[in-house]
């Protein structure tokens, strides 16, 4: 994988300067985004969810795209501690978040992994990548919380926004990161 790992950003580099940025340097500016995004959108009113998740997804596929999977971490970990932290994305929920934080991280990081694998690596259509991607991630994060809902650990009322939600995001915000591949 290593041989195609940037495939797509060795593409684009003269279309998108900040491509020609150090890692660290793009690696820095999308952690940031990931950590401010939670706390950005902090109205009880507005659908916090929604919006968050694919922001924080278009960053993941980004990640994919353009970064190593290594120095994919920091984003792949940073939004759902934030948005603990910051209690905002899921109202009175958010303590029952911390039970599922790891699987989070696993469905990002499962999410940025298939991506990268299917889309830059074997090349397979951009658009069913991500389609497949979200997929993964939403089946491993809702199958988790089903888990946890049937043992009692967390409220039923989370089924929607671990499964349903995370696809619908992951799809959204994939697909806007792939705009840029589409940009002449």
């Amino acid at each position: 994988m290593a041989k195609n790992e940037f495939q797509y950003a060795n593409d684009f580099c003269e279309k998108f300067p900040f491509l020609n940025l150090p890692q660290s340097s793009i690696v820095v500016a999308l952690s940031v985004a990931a950590l401010v995004m939670p706390v950005f959108f902090h109205s009880q009113s507005f659908p916090n969810q929604l919006i968050v998740g694919t922001v924080v997804n278009t960053l993941l596929a980004l990640c994919a795209l353009f970064l190593t999977f290594r120095n994919s971490l920091p984003v792949i970990l940073i939004p759902s501690i934030a948005a603990l932290i910051s209690g905002y994305v899921f109202g009175s929920f958010t303590i029952f978040l911390a039970f599922l934080i790891p699987f989070i991280w696993a469905g990002n990081a499962l999410y940025v992994y298939a991506i990268k694998r299917l889309a830059v690596a074997g090349k397979t259509n951009y658009g069913i990548s991500v389609i497949a991607a979200s997929f993964l991630k939403a089946a491993l994060i809702g199958g988790a919380t089903l888990v946890l809902v049937s043992i009692g650990v967390v409220p039923a009322a989370l089924l929607v926004p671990m499964g349903v939600v995370q696809f619908a995001t992951a799809v959204v915000g994939g697909l806007v990161a792939g705009a840029a591949l589409f940009v002449k």
